[in-house]
């Protein structure tokens, strides 16, 4: 990545930047309530020199990389196999410019990917695995809500599945490993909810949920009550403005753009804001359920997609020609790839998913879970967000490469063995 010496910052760069400035003085007065601290927190113990965080993402990339291996091996006992699927994970060339940008991807996918990697190495949905390893992964799917917010189901879906595999011969392990691994991160929750409160005034993790919420609306704001004209007709104002812009990423970015004028006109601040957007839109919800049910499909749609993985700044690329050989393998190879990967991802997960159901759920393992996880947070992004849908996919892209070689290679010996019959 010689070419490519720079530091990429994006809009939402800067809301980790404030809070890690805030982190550095040990002072949170005056923070408003933007992010949760997990990502802020590694640039302010970076000294918030940019290119010392820079230099900790490639480390955690190589790591994530090592991870990926060792999950394939784990799973396809074939060294081979797994060289291959670390291989096609490193290929995809968003993986090395997330790690030139400040934003969160990066650390998500390694916490990420280091939680399904101890829950498959230690194989800690069966009941041998010891406390021990369940308090290591409860402090990183902690350490993995803190970054990012919509992780936070995660250890409820691990416990679903740890107490319906043991709760009837192994209850008090079952209440402990849920405890443990719930309590760990409802605990930083709550903590960083306390935080809000005292600042702000709104207990809630983040006020950009109400942000998100309206933001899913945005193909039925006229819908909004005249109780709420005021911003309804704002919002539609800077919707025709996208429109115009003949962008579908402009529409679904309106309520960002409306912001500095809602925020003068309406007199709120940011986080009263947020609070209001929220008190317009689960209302909005219940009167318009087939708009927010086509809605939440689109988003659906859009977050097995490719449009908003490549993030970076194309004019830092030198030469000019390898600019351009670079953006064309990304735009015209790389992203019907990653569609088709994600494609075969989720025929491979419903597949899955269906065997286990038709055995009763008799014998769900790591496997199970993993594409559970994806499937998961697939559906309960589209419920409350509209707009950079795939950059939600990414932090599983290990997870999705790793199943995804699975099944072809299963797929693969079924054809070696269908021919030896023959």
């Amino acid at each position: 990545m010689g070419f490519y010496r720079h530091v990429s910052l994006f809009p939402d760069a800067g809301y980790y930047r404030d809070l890690a400035a805030y982190i550095s003085r040990w002072n949170l007065t005056g923070y408003t309530g933007e992010r949760t601290p997990g990502y802020p927190a590694i640039i302010a113990l970076m000294g918030e020199q940019l290119w010392l965080v820079v230099a900790l993402q490639m480390a955690l990339g190589v790591l994530v990389t090592y991870l990926v291996y060792d999950m394939a091996w784990l799973l396809l006992k074939k060294k081979g196999a797994a060289a291959l699927t670390a291989l096609v994970y490193t290929s995809f060339l968003f993986v090395p410019f997330f790690e030139f940008a400040i934003l969160t991807e990066t650390s998500s996918i390694f916490l990420l990917q280091l939680s399904m990697w101890l829950i498959v190495r230690y194989k800690l949905l069966e009941k041998e695995a010891t406390i021990s390893k369940y308090m290591i992964t409860a402090l990183v799917m902690a350490a993995l809500f803190l970054t990012r917010p919509m992780f936070i189901y995660l250890p409820i879906l691990f416990a679903l599945f740890y107490c319906w595999k043991h709760m009837r011969m192994h209850f008090l392990k079952s209440v402990a490993v849920t405890v443990l691994l719930c309590g760990t991160t409802f605990m930083a929750q709550v903590a960083w909810q306390e935080v809000n409160y005292q600042q702000t005034g709104y207990r809630q993790t983040t006020y950009f949920m109400g942000y998100n919420l309206i933001q899913t609306a945005t193909h039925f704001y006229e819908k909004i009550p005249d109780n709420h004209a005021q911003a309804r007709d704002i919002l539609l104002k800077h919707r025709q403005r996208a429109q115009d812009s003949l962008t579908e990423t402009q529409v679904s970015m309106t309520v960002w753009h409306a912001e500095q004028e809602l925020l003068e006109e309406t007199q709120l601040s940011k986080p009263e804001l947020g609070a209001y957007f929220k008190e317009i839109a689960v209302p909005l919800f219940k009167e318009n359920k087939l708009d927010y049910v086509r809605q939440v499909g689109l988003s659906f749609k859009l977050f097995w997609g490719a449009q908003s993985h490549f993030l970076w700044d194309k004019e830092s690329m030198q030469p000019v020609l390898l600019q351009k050989v670079i953006i064309g393998i990304a735009h015209y190879i790389q992203s019907p790839l990653l569609v088709l990967l994600n494609l075969i991802f989720l025929a491979t997960s419903l597949l899955i998913l269906w065997k286990a159901l038709r055995n009763k759920l008799k014998n769900i393992g790591a496997l199970e879970f993993m594409v559970s996880a994806v499937l998961a947070a697939s559906v309960a992004q589209a419920l409350v967000a509209y707009g950079d849908n795939s950059r939600f996919a990414f932090p599983f892209f290990g997870i999705i490469v790793v199943v995804t070689v699975f099944a072809l290679l299963r797929l693969l010996d079924y054809y070696k063995n269908l021919r030896a019959r023959k």
